[in-house]
């Protein structure tokens, strides 16, 4: 695993813990001689630091960015920016692109909230362009940032991005490109990582895109690894095949994401993914698509040989020359619980929700014929505006929205008065507080309230106080809601859920608890907040580490990667390692 719990941690939210290079702690003196070594060296080159998690480099200005791509010694090593930093001195190929096929980028850069600005890269003779060329390590981590007005051009080579131009392996987690331009003329082009194998979190761009290239898309060109929580909003999106608002070709995972693009294309077009063979869930387009040739969808161009795609929708607009589908084009997979709205035009095989295909994979799923124009469909159920914007239509199809549990308690859908139903994550974010923030889950008590403050200009009125608020993705509905003016005459709402319905989530403690309360127009808010447990049995932990393990641990094996900090002793740190989790140390009186 990483090198400790609080590494993972510190990388700021990623949703899952990735298996990294074990280190034996035996060698720990060894390397840190080196480090110490090549760190007081190399000081000059950069603004500070030593290149370690707990002193990183310290990056100030473009001549310390130039320096790190100079050296690829330092591409493991820990840098953090210190400033926002202007590149605009570096044209053409002068700028020292970090890590690459031979040695990849495999440390943590932490943008510390910070923008580079004016990032211009010009070549037709290398492939990986980006910031970042390769990127290839379960650990490597480049986060908290902002890109302003970059230009890349990667003339006619492979794997081109702004960020990275390959994220093999690794981590690309809350970072930004804004207000420019990257352009292909081969393959793999994306408006943030040109290819990516790893986790790609909480990122956007917005970014044109364009060049005679196969497989470009808003965010990457294409996906082996994860996205979420992304979105796109490229102006301008023109590529050859395999085009999408937020991916050219989906192989991975894409979830509680967006695009809001122009996405233009001649083969296998669509709104958020052009092709698609992987898995996409709760993640909706809007704009505008269009194909030259064929096929073409508002949310996926073609749907294919294991591609699945459920709990989203389009209201993008569609036009082709034909397999034109609000949803889908081409459709040889598995379709469930989506919509679209989008209008749709074509001269041959155009549907209201897929175009061609095999209608028997689409399930539950509808589209509007009023606004698409269409009457039929390859799949799926048509129905008049009025319909759509109906809660039970949906319901009756075994949709799981908020606030019921018939079809199920993941919380999915909501759907506001008079317009189609929307994914939970698009509610309004709110500040909350929880109490109390330790539950002592063996002691007795009431209850757990949320406290969730609406922002200014809400009355008591826009909240629908009948409903009672939701623990999201859990089932647990609150008492009735107390809704009241604080005293900064902000709309304060409590919400109180049951202590035995809170601590029973023992065992499979989230990182944080999302509430979700309802608004008089059916609209929803959102409020997340951590709260640390105390769970019953935790005093037995070294009891339980005994039968786990009764005997010491020596090298070579370590007890086969149980002792995950390598101290020879299994106890709860080394559980909270395995697991990635933060625990409450206690003892009985």
């Amino acid at each position: 695993m990483c090198d400790s719990l609080a590494q993972v941690k510190g990388i700021g939210g990623l949703e899952d813990s990735r298996m990294c290079g074990t280190r034996i702690s035996g060698l720990w003196g060894i390397a840190l001689i080196v480090i110490v070594g090549c760190s007081l060296s190399a000081y000059g080159k950069y603004g500070g630091g030593s290149g370690t998690p707990e002193d990183p480099y310290q990056i100030r200005d473009a001549n310390h960015m130039q320096a790190i791509g100079a050296d690829a010694n330092d591409w493991d090593k820990h840098f953090k920016l210190m400033a926002d930093i202007d590149l605009s001195s570096f044209t053409g190929t002068s700028f020292n692109i970090i890590g690459n096929s031979r040695t990849p980028f495999t440390g943590i850069f932490h943008g510390n909230d910070h923008e580079i600005i004016h990032f211009t890269y010009l070549s037709d003779d290398k492939s990986d362009i980006g910031l970042f060329g390769r990127v290839d390590d379960p650990c490597a981590v480049i986060k908290d940032m902002t890109l302003f007005y970059p230009d890349v051009d990667g003339g006619f080579v492979s794997f081109v991005g702004i960020l990275v131009g390959v994220l093999e392996n690794g981590n690309v987690v809350n970072c930004h490109v804004q207000k420019g331009m990257v352009k292909n003329d081969y393959a793999v082009l994306g408006g943030l990582v040109g290819y990516n194998g790893g986790l790609i979190q909480g990122c956007s761009s917005t970014c044109s895109l364009s060049g005679s290239v196969s497989w470009a898309g808003g965010i990457t060109g294409a996906n082996r690894g994860t996205i979420t929580d992304c979105f796109s909003a490229a102006p301008q999106i023109h590529a050859v095949s395999e085009v999408g608002g937020l991916a050219g070709a989906n192989y991975g995972t894409i979830r509680n994401s967006y695009s809001v693009c122009a996405t233009h294309g001649g083969y296998t077009v669509g709104g958020l993914v052009g092709e698609n063979r992987g898995l996409i869930f709760n993640c909706y387009t809007v704009g505008t698509v269009r194909a030259s040739a064929q096929p073409v969808g508002g949310f996926v161009g073609e749907n294919i040989y294991g591609g699945q795609i459920y709990n989203s929708y389009s209201n993008a607009n569609v036009k082709g020359r034909k397999i034109v589908g609000g949803l889908v084009g081409e459709n040889r997979s598995t379709i469930t619980n989506c919509y679209s709205t989008g209008s749709v035009s074509g001269d041959y095989r155009v549907g209201g929700l897929v175009a061609y295909g095999y209608p028997q994979m689409v399930t539950n799923s509808f589209w509007d014929i009023e606004t698409s124009g269409q009457a039929t469909s390859v799949g799926g159920t048509g129905l008049p505006t009025d319909q759509m914007q109906m809660m039970n239509t949906f319901t009756d199809a075994s949709w799981d929205f908020m606030g019921e549990t018939a079809n199920g308690i993941e919380d999915i859908w909501f759907i506001p008065q008079q317009d189609y139903p929307h994914l939970w994550w698009e509610g309004m974010n709110v500040p909350m507080k929880l109490t109390p923030r330790i539950l002592n889950c063996r002691s007795q008590g009431n209850w757990v309230k949320a406290h969730l403050t609406l922002p200014e200009g809400f009355t008591v009125a826009d909240v629908d106080s009948n409903r009672p608020a939701v623990l999201h993705s859990f089932g647990f509905q609150s008492t009735p809601l107390y809704v009241f003016v604080n005293v900064n005459e902000l709309v304060e709402i409590e919400a109180a859920f049951e202590r035995e319905e809170v601590c029973s989530l023992a065992g499979n403690w989230p990182e944080a608890l999302t509430v979700a309360g309802f608004l008089a127009d059916g609209n929803i808010f959102l409020g997340t907040s951590t709260v640390r447990m105390i769970a019953p049995g935790m005093k037995l932990i070294e009891e339980l580490a005994w039968y786990w393990l009764n005997a010491d641990c020596v090298q070579p094996d370590f007890c086969n990667d149980i002792d995950m900090n390598r101290d020879s002793i299994v106890n709860l740190l080394d559980y909270a390692l395995l697991m990635n989790i933060e625990v409450e140390f206690v003892t009985d009186e």
